[in-house]
């Protein structure tokens, strides 16, 4: 049952994930706020505001998670018309579950899709980090995969890069904390 449940959940995110013309995903908030069962998107605007300050308070750059942008709506009898919306990371759709309506079955499936997905994201990235055999390499994949910004910026050795790593996703996902504490036991 709780499977049939998480397969359901996957797929109502999955369907509704977009891809950019760089290839990077993104979630529409006017799709999502559908999903999440907001029948009124202004209704919803309250729930991304909340998102949009749990980014800034953690730090992040709110263009790399939320960005505001005008997309095509139907609006009845075949008519299209503008209407803001706003492209969400998936680390901004993780914030907006989290901030949503907890009585909604639907949030509770979309705050373990996030977190769950959040996480094999980051299993996979250790994976690949993990295969990288020099000292280079690795700084260059830790560039490029925006983890650490920092480290372009200065030279640090590659312990200290992966203690920033570990302790950044812990300060963003407290719910694999237990997980990051034994990472960092290992470095």
């Amino acid at each position: 049952m709780v499977e049939e449940i998480s397969k359901i959940g996957s797929s109502i995110f999955e369907k509704i994930r977009q891809l950019d013309a760089n290839g990077n995903e993104y979630w529409g908030a006017r799709q999502l706020a559908k999903v999440l069962d907001y029948s009124d998107f202004r209704n919803f605007l309250t729930v991304i505001t909340k998102a949009r300050e749990a980014c800034e308070n953690s730090g992040y750059p709110l263009g790399d998670h939320l960005v505001d942008f005008t997309e095509m709506v139907s609006i009845g009898s075949g008519a299209k018309r503008e209407m803001e919306s706003v492209k969400l990371s998936r680390y901004a759709c993780y914030l907006i579950v989290q901030n949503a309506d907890p009585s909604k079955e639907v949030v509770a499936l979309g705050q373990t899709y996030f977190a769950v997905q959040t996480r094999l994201q980051e299993i996979r990235q250790m994976d690949e980090y993990n295969r990288l055999s020099t000292e280079d390499e690795k700084r260059i994949f830790l560039d490029s995969t925006g983890q650490l910004i920092q480290a372009s910026v200065r030279s640090i050795s590659m312990k200290e890069k992966q203690e920033n790593y570990y302790g950044n996703m812990k300060r963003l996902y407290p719910e694999v904390s237990v997980v990051i504490q034994i990472k960092l036991l290992m470095l």
